[in-house]
């Protein structure tokens, strides 16, 4: 699973890296979690471009009848997401890339748990499945924009880690991910045999 993850990259990597106009104003979280509204990209309103949106972390599907159900949707397994109604909709038509610089996970180490902080290569930023949903309490109030991030299998070598792991999309695939005319972007969650590198944190 991922339930903390880093952010430590400013708005002006984000515009660079996915080539967008603008990205809103977000401070660096080196413990970004549940509830914090953190960057996102994702297609813009009418599909001709990538936009940086700041999404809450924890979604919350357009039918639920209270908020508190996003506490059990931060993540969600590419195994399933296709088919569960918590996320069906949402991977049909509103994927999202969610930008990282590390994920933490507390695997037990001489009988403890003990925090590591997970990274890839030489520790530079990498891009996240996800999926994003738009919510209102009541029909006229205002939206809640909400996200969870896509998990798989852990990467080989990486099971002492924890036995699951977000999910990374590669750069090349970016728009392949993001485009809802994709019927086959399931086949992009498996696990990513990148140089993946866990130390304490």
């Amino acid at each position: 699973m991922c339930a903390r993850y880093e952010v430590a990259f400013p708005p002006s990597w984000v515009q660079s890296h996915y080539a967008i106009g603008m990205a809103p104003h977000y401070e660096i979280n080196h413990d970004a979690r549940p509830t914090h509204s953190l960057p996102a990209i994702r297609l813009n309103e009418d599909g001709s471009g990538k936009e940086v949106a700041l999404l809450k972390w924890g979604l919350i599907p357009g039918w639920a009848k209270d908020a508190k159900i996003a506490s059990h949707l931060i993540n969600a397994r590419g195994e399933t997401v296709d088919r569960l109604p918590s996320f069906r909709a949402a991977f049909k038509r509103r994927r999202a890339l969610i930008p990282a610089s590390a994920w933490y996970e507390w695997p037990i180490v001489a009988g403890k748990k003990v925090k590591h902080r997970v990274t890839i290569g030489d520790a530079e930023p990498f891009s996240l499945a996800g999926l994003w949903e738009v919510w209102r309490p009541e029909p006229d109030a205002q939206a809640i924009q909400t996200f969870t991030i896509i998990t798989t299998a852990a990467p080989a070598g990486m099971e002492w880690v924890h036995n699951r792991a977000p999910c990374v999309i590669a750069l090349e695939h970016y728009d392949f991910w993001l485009d809802p005319r994709t019927e086959t972007a399931k086949a992009l969650l498996y696990p990513f045999e990148g140089r993946w590198q866990a130390v304490p944190a």
